[in-house]
């Protein structure tokens, strides 16, 4: 479900400032835990 999810937030049109680094999921706010997948490497996009 992480890989969907990660897929659909690309393609929207809304900017997702923090991602991921285990499934790609992106978010346009800070979280603690990725609810996808449950890892907690969670950084901004642009580094």
């Amino acid at each position: 479900m992480g890989v969907i999810s990660a897929l659909l937030g690309r393609l929207s049109d809304e900017r997702t400032e923090y991602e991921c680094r285990d499934c790609g999921s992106g978010f346009p706010r800070r979280r603690q835990v990725c609810p996808d997948c449950g890892g907690y490497r969670i950084e901004r996009t642009e580094w």
